[in-house]
Parts: structure tokens; sequence; C-alpha cells
């Protein structure tokens, strides 16, 4: 059975993180949680307007009879706002959130990037210098080698 949201549910709630940011379907869970919330109290304010206007109506024909368990009208409208507001501050935070670990991975990956680049770029440079260095030798060699044929047809 699911826990009774209240704003102390609200304020004390913490979403697991993933790779990129809070794992969506938690989050998506508890917002369906704030929403059914809301539409029980919703359903709950209803049926106290319902027993308001019941008890005007007694008063008005001079009854005294009252429902139990009522409760004034304006305590569950601060309920609401109370929760919206709890609610609006949680998709504030988890939006902050997601957007700070979304700069800090973009970050990440822009230093990772500028430093392959700079590996890469050593990498070029050394196999430029071994490509340079074969080169000369293998002029040095072809030099060589000619010299030698040179020296040969001049003994024949």
């Amino acid at each position: 059975m699911e826990q009774r949201i209240t704003v102390d549910s609200i304020l004390d709630k913490k979403f697991s993180t993933v790779a990129k940011g809070f794992n969506q379907q938690e989050v998506d869970e508890y917002l369906d949680q704030i929403c059914d919330e809301f539409d029980r109290r919703d359903a709950e304010m209803n049926t106290l307007r319902q027993e308001i206007a019941q008890l005007k109506a007694a008063q008005a024909n001079g009854s005294n009879t009252v429902p139990q368990q009522t409760r004034p009208e304006a305590a569950t409208d601060d309920s609401f706002r109370e929760i919206l507001e709890m609610a609006k501050r949680v998709k504030d935070q988890t939006i902050a959130d997601a957007q700070t670990k979304a700069s800090q991975i973009l970050a990440n990956a822009e230093n990772e990037a500028r430093q392959q680049l700079s590996d890469l770029t050593k990498q070029k440079e050394d196999l430029t210098a071994q490509v340079n260095s074969l080169k000369a030798l293998a002029k040095s060699y072809y030099e060589q080698a000619q010299n030698a044929l040179n020296g040969l047809s001049k003994l024949l």
C-alpha cells in the first residue's frame, strides 16, 4: 500500500541518481503519488463543501444537527497550497540538480575531448618525426647503395 503524502514526506523525499541525473521513473512515480494525493484531497474538499452546504441549509431551517468530523475549508486550502509549494520546490530542485549534472557532464566531456586531441597531436608529432627519421635513413641507404654501384661500375 502506498504511503500517504505529507509535507514532511515531500521535503524528505530523496531521489537516487543515475548516470545522467535523477532516475526518471522514480521521479515520475513520486509525482504520480502527489497527483493521487491531490485528487484524494480534492474529493475530501468536495465532501467538506457539501457538508458545509448541508450545515448552512440546516442552520437556515433552524436545525441543530451537525455532521461529525467537519473541519474548516480554509485549512484544506492551506494544505493544498502548502503541498503545491512543496511540489514546486521539489520540481525546481530536481531541474536545478539535473542542469548542474548536465553542466558537469558537458565540462567533463569537453575536458576529455581536449585531452584526447592533445594526446593525438603529440602522437602525430612523434609519428611525423619517426617518418622523417626513416626517410633520412632510407635516403642514406640509397646513397650508399648508389655509391657502391658507382664503385662497382668503375671496376668493370
